[in-house]
């Protein structure tokens, strides 16, 4: 990939001036980075001369064609759903909200046909080029994903549904999603994560951006159940206004391996966030979750619980950073990490860190891991379970506790419905 094909794909797909500059500036970056060396501390458990780069190819998502939408088939109990993808076959809305300003459309689309309310978040993203060269490789050439704009005021009450599939030709995809509430909006997302297994192995790249207005409640949920032929590494960001609040949920169930970055910057006075991570690991499967709060004002509230499950050979590694400067003061940040290990073999890293540069703040860590409690074994066995279902049940019991967090209803449903079809497997 050089820069000559970078310049033919945008042109075939017409993209505005403005978009075509960031990506060759993202390019550049890309050239001049190395990959990730496992000196580095954050790649030190995950050795980047293993992610298919060689997988990229320029040819996703038809170039920006556009899709027509369909307005039947849609799930019940849904304000707006989409289905995104190279093609995209669903997309409804309730007639209130659409008249109302709210916007879900793919990325492509959007780029079309609101590129004016777009355009200041892509320029002014959060996603940093210079983290990474993966993220630099993502800002360069992402394609696809979608876009939710919630306007101010607007208090969305049923739930968001987004579904993004990959097909098996697409061995490479990095679509980009950018997901902006506006001040006083109320809104709760869900997106389902899937794609068809290949022949070889796919390299996947998305980039995600929250933007939470000033006092708007926001909740996003992310279900990532993509094939166990999938490389990972994702870079998502949270922005947090003054008195504002996001709940995020993260449940990984799917991918042979994945590095994956969140970072939730609370931006204003008053601003609550918490996180909820959950990753199911089995077979040879890795997953290395790299979290941040960084409380950029006063009188802030953080709260990151991530757990996991692992068997067979799984492997979880965990880094969780707090980050409070000087003139934080009034934070109040809490970072927990369990991992339930159901096998000898099964491995997991706890990495918290707390980085405090002010006073009058409270924050605190813990971290455990271990195996199924004997004795709890013991009484299910004897009340007439098999080894294998009774192992099962205090896994889900384990589990149970964080999809507790989730907002109750639709939600904690869906998420125990796709967790039960994981451990079924």
């Amino acid at each position: 990939m050089d820069r000559h094909e970078i310049e033919a794909w945008m042109d075939r797909r017409r993209e505005p001036e403005w978009l075509r500059r960031l990506r060759l500036e993202a390019f550049e970056a890309y050239e001049r980075t190395p990959l990730p060396a496992l000196q580095e501390e954050e790649w030190r458990r995950t050795d980047a001369r293993r992610i298919p780069l060689g997988r990229v190819v320029l040819n996703g998502f038809r170039d920006g064609a556009l899709h027509e939408e369909h307005t039947s088939g849609h799930p019940a109990g849904v304000a707006a759903y989409l289905e995104s993808g190279p093609r995209r076959t669903g997309a409804w809305m309730e007639t209130a909200y659409s008249k109302r300003g709210l916007i879900l459309t793919d990325m492509e689309l959007a780029l079309r046909e609101h590129a004016d309310l777009m355009r200041p978040h892509l320029e002014g993203s959060a996603l940093s080029l210079e983290r990474d060269k993966f993220a630099a490789l993502h800002a360069a050439v992402w394609h696809g994903g979608w876009f939710l704009r919630v306007p101010e005021g607007e208090r969305i009450e049923q739930p968001i549904w987004v579904r993004s599939w990959l097909p098996r030709s697409h061995r490479f995809a990095g679509p980009r999603t950018l997901i902006v509430a506006e001040r006083r909006s109320r809104v709760i997302v869900i997106e389902e994560r899937e794609s068809e297994p290949g022949a070889d192995a796919a390299f996947h790249c998305p980039g995600v951006e929250i933007v939470c207005g000033e006092s708007a409640e926001v909740v996003v949920v992310t279900i990532d159940r993509r094939g166990d032929d999938v490389w990972d590494v994702s870079h998502e960001r949270a922005r947090v206004g003054a008195s504002a609040s996001l709940t995020w949920i993260v449940l990984h169930l799917g991918t042979l391996a994945r590095k994956t970055f969140l970072e939730t910057s609370l931006e204003g006075a008053g601003a609550e966030a918490r996180m909820v991570g959950l990753s199911l690991l089995d077979g040879v499967r890795q997953s290395d979750v790299v979290s941040t709060f960084h409380h950029g004002a006063p009188r802030t509230r953080g709260d990151i619980v991530f757990g996991g499950v692992s068997r067979d050979r799984g492997r979880s590694v965990y880094r969780g950073r707090i980050v409070v400067p000087r003139h934080a003061r009034g934070t109040d940040s809490h970072l927990t990490h369990r991992v339930l290990l159901m096998s000898p073999d099964a491995r997991a890293e706890s990495i918290p860190i707390l980085e405090i540069e002010a006073n009058d703040v409270k924050c605190k860590h813990a971290a455990s891991q271990g195996a199924i409690d004997p004795d709890q074994l013991f009484y299910l066995m004897s009340r007439g379970l098999p080894r294998v279902e009774a192992e099962r049940t205090l896994a889900l019991a384990f589990v149970e506790d964080l999809i507790g967090r989730a907002p109750a209803g639709w939600v904690q449903e869906r998420l125990r419905e796709r967790v039960a079809e994981r451990f079924n497997r």
